[in-house]
């Protein structure tokens, strides 16, 4: 069943497929020898976003979770190839998602742990993504870092550590969309079904996710457009 009101199964079929085909193309450059070196971080950034946008657009669709964590599998093996510390601001939101979707996906220690060595590896010390990946197991006082993209997650912590569900609500309902006017997928949804496929959903995931790590009562969320309800509630 959709997840989405915007758009039909129809629709997914062809953006995941457009998507897929893209990616293919894509990783066929890798071997290119004519394609630049310093093209090829490039490249593999690219791959990584198509891989995530559609598993996003999978979930919009109303694919099977389990489903979904196979494919979490094949893009994370992409992500930990991808070199984004330079570029930090621009990479944050897929940063962020994907984390959140590791823990929203249950996805195991071994993961997390695997995930978290990539985070140092890159020099990235957020205080967000070190919340998330601690999976509750840290107050928020232990967590280290700053907050490297405050726009985007400012009022996230500012809940967390205010123990403030209502605080998390409103962020979600009033501020959490508009934040992303400047994004390529903002109110892609508007296009022409002639245009290129790019709207994959909108769904804030690391607000599922830190509903699910805190265990706070998310039942008012149930039918919210931009709230992953199920992938809060999910357990392998």
């Amino acid at each position: 069943m959709l997840r989405v009101p915007f758009k039909n199964e129809e629709y997914f079929n062809e953006y995941i497929e457009k998507s897929t085909e893209e990616l293919k193309e894509t990783k066929e450059l890798l071997n290119d020898k004519r394609v630049l070196k310093e093209r090829l971080c490039l490249l593999i950034e690219r791959i990584f976003e198509l891989k995530l946008h559609i598993i996003v657009a999978e979930y919009s669709r109303g694919d099977d979770i389990d489903t979904l964590r196979l494919d979490y599998k094949s893009a994370l093996e992409l992500w930990r190839e991808t070199s984004f510390k330079d570029k930090i601001e621009y990479y944050y939101t897929i940063n962020l998602w994907f984390v959140s979707l590791t823990v929203l996906l249950d996805m195991g220690d071994d993961i997390v742990e695997t995930v978290k060595r990539k985070l140092e590896q890159e020099n990235i010390n957020d205080w967000l993504l070190n919340f998330i990946l601690a999976k509750g197991e840290k107050e928020p006082a232990q967590i280290e870092g700053q907050l490297l993209v405050p726009k985007e997650s400012q009022a996230l912590k500012n809940a967390i550590c205010a123990s403030d569900k209502n605080q998390l609500i409103h962020y979600l309902e009033k501020e959490w969309y508009s934040n992303f006017k400047d994004c390529g997928w903002y109110d892609s949804h508007k296009l022409s079904e002639r245009s290129f496929h790019i709207y994959f959903g909108y769904w804030c995931f690391e607000a599922a996710a830190v509903m699910k790590l805190l265990k706070w009562d998310d039942s008012e969320l149930v039918d919210q457009q931009y709230y992953p309800y199920d992938l809060a509630h999910y357990k392998k």
